[in-house]
Parts: C-alpha cells; sequence; structure tokens
C-alpha cells in the first residue's frame, strides 16, 4: 500500500470516527487484524476513497472478511468518500447481506514474497 493510500485512510477513518460519535455510536479500533473497527459492539470495515461518490469505483473484500459476511460475524461495511476533506465526508453505510446479494466478482490476486523477489534481483 502506497504511503498517499495510507494517508487517505488514516482521514476517512478520522473522518468516520467523528461522524459516528457525533451520531450517538461507539466506535473503536478493532481487535481483530481482518476488521477496521468496532461500532456498538459489532466489527466493521472501512473502505475509504478519497474522491467523491461520482468518482466512486469500486470497494474490494478479502478472502476471510467475505467469510466474515457469510457467517454474519461482519454485518456492515462503511464506505467513505472524500476522505481528503474529512469535514465533508460522506458515509454509505453498506449491509454485508446485501452485498452478498448483489453482483461482485472475484480477481485473483498474486503475491511474490522477498524470498522470490531477492532470487529475481540477484538474476538483474
Amino acid at each position: 500500500m502506497t504511503t498517499q493510500n495510507l494517508i487517505i485512510e488514516k482521514k476517512g477513518l478520522a473522518g468516520l470516527f467523528s461522524w459516528l460519535k457525533d451520531k450517538g455510536h461507539q466506535v473503536e479500533i478493532s481487535d481483530k487484524k481482518v476488521f477496521d473497527i468496532k461500532v456498538d459492539g459489532e466489527y466493521a470495515e472501512v473502505k475509504t476513497k478519497k474522491g467523491s461518490w461520482d468518482d466512486f469505483d469500486f470497494i474490494g473484500i478479502t478472502k476471510n472478511q467475505y467469510s466474515a459476511m457469510e457467517s454474519g460475524e461482519l454485518r456492515k461495511v462503511y464506505l467513505v468518500l472524500n476522505a481528503n476533506n474529512p469535514e465533508s465526508i460522506e458515509v454509505k453505510i453498506l449491509n454485508c447481506s446485501d452485498l452478498l446479494n448483489a453482483e461482485h466478482t472475484m480477481e485473483p490476486t498474486y503475491y511474490w514474497y522477498k524470498k522470490s523477489i531477492r532470487e529475481v534481483v540477484e538474476k538483474c
């Protein structure tokens, strides 16, 4: 993940915390790596985009998060838009049961770990 993406995620998360607290919710960082936050005691995932709804393209869910959606452990995804401007964020709350029933695609991801990268670098 790039530094720019991390900055946007941090801004979006800070804006979402304020937004949720202003609405009377209890929010904290998740104690499980699979999820970003807990809202009112329930695990939730946060997807952050720097642009507006007009610029929105997609969200991605990990295999573990998808399994948690299927089991009911993950019930909500918070989509935070306009994260570059936390004072004017827009939040869309997505129910995971609805996401599971919506059209989606699964695309494989390929990973190269340090051992393989080292071998490639040494060949150059």
